[in-house]
């Protein structure tokens, strides 16, 4: 739990067993650059002034009102070209009191994703990374409660937060629609805050909150830690009922029938009862954890590098796993499957011993994997995982 602690400085067991979906803790800043290594502002800026940015990748928000698509979109006459927002249009609302939220950044900006991808390996959960940028004097969302639990690390100015007591359980965004308007009655404040650059804010998922600026701007990261939630499994086991020999027939045309419908009732739970009770949960739960290695964003450092320099790489090359990075390993009839991002290797049984070294956290040369396959399998052997982006050239 290195990245964790750092990122908190306290423990991780007194983080999980004090705070985790308790309370919120603030951690002041240990220097105004303390998340320099995440993002910068001048990265926000490069991203803005490079990147064409689409409709999809951002949302504004003024006292919980969304502006008009013709607004901050690119117009050709009275129509809208490609989708991307004009970025001038977007500083004139900011410039107005609009928030605006560059969502899921760590697609966009590869140092972002490195520091994310370091916590999702600690915590074994996606992360979500929006950036907010506030302008003085403004409020985006009025207060409200996320499905998920969130770390803010804030950049850049000042912004006011308000916490409020009374933590609502494991909230999911249709049960969050279904909720009764806040009350200041039923849920007293907890905690009025003034984050800095450098602070850090983590804020359980249910608690009720807002945040906005006085006369200073801001710019924050919420990282949003996305549950995987039990519901996964569930799903998957629905999935799995289609080709059952039950579920896979039709309804009963004849449901008005009181005697036909009671009769498939009961044959109904029963045939849920037998679903459950055969199902393979450790292969259930064990498909949602590769999902999660998955679905990862590839760690694309040194991955020009590595496709420059691919065929001039020998047996004494020196290379090294990117140790951030998970994998799984699938056990097939022939082969032991190498799983990582969207990426597989297959390595023949006979000789996946290899594995021991190319998958471990020390540097190796290919000559050191085996000392009985020739060079040449050697080569072949580990220019797939250089070129599936699990391991690095570290020197020719």
């Amino acid at each position: 739990m290195k990245q964790l602690e750092k990122l908190l400085r306290i423990s991780s067991q007194d983080f999980f067993s004090t705070y985790h979906k308790q309370q919120h803790l603030l951690v002041p800043a240990a220097s105004p650059e303390h998340f320099e290594n995440a993002l910068e502002l001048s990265d926000i800026e490069t991203y803005l002034a490079t990147a064409p940015l689409q409709h999809g990748q951002i949302v504004l928000v003024n006292q919980h009102k969304r502006p008009w698509a013709d607004q901050f979109l690119k117009l050709d006459g009275d129509r809208v070209v490609g989708n991307v927002v004009d970025i001038q249009k977007l500083l004139g609302l900011l410039r107005n009191g609009t928030t605006a939220i560059l969502t899921d950044m760590a697609r966009y900006i590869p140092k972002l994703n490195r520091y994310c991808e370091q916590l999702e390996n600690e915590l074994g959960v996606k992360l979500q990374a929006n950036v907010y940028i506030t302008p003085p004097n403004s409020q985006g969302f009025h207060v409200h409660i996320d499905e998920h639990d969130v770390f803010v690390l804030q950049l850049f100015g000042k912004k006011n937060w308000q916490l409020y007591e009374g933590l609502v359980e494991y909230p999911t965004k249709s049960l969050i629609q279904s909720l009764k308007e806040f009350s200041e009655e039923e849920h007293k404040k907890a905690a009025d805050i003034e984050m800095k650059p450098g602070d850090l804010l983590y804020v359980p998922h249910g608690m009720y909150h807002d945040a906005c600026t006085t006369n200073e701007a801001s710019v924050h990261i919420t990282l949003g830690l996305l549950p995987r939630r039990r519901s996964e499994m569930l799903k998957m086991l629905s999935d799995s009922a289609k080709d059952n020999a039950f579920f896979r027939r039709p309804l009963p045309e004849t449901l008005e029938d009181k005697t036909v419908k009671e009769a498939f009732f009961e044959d109904f739970k029963e045939a849920c009862h037998q679903l459950i009770e055969e199902a393979d949960l450790e292969t259930l739960i064990l498909k949602i954890s590769n999902q999660f290695v998955s679905n990862q964003k590839p760690d694309l450092t040194g991955s020009l590098t590595n496709a420059l320099s691919l065929e001039q790489l020998t047996v004494d090359s020196r290379l090294k796993r990117k140790t951030e990075t998970r994998y799984w390993l699938e056990d097939a009839q022939w082969h032991t499957i190498v799983h990582f991002y969207k990426e597989k290797v297959q390595v023949p049984k006979p000789v996946e011993h290899i594995l021991d070294v190319i998958l471990g956290e020390d540097t190796f040369t290919p000559a050191e994997i085996s000392e009985t396959l020739s060079d040449k399998v050697k080569l072949d052997m580990v220019k797939k995982f250089v070129a599936g982006g699990l391991v690095n050239i570290v020197q020719l």
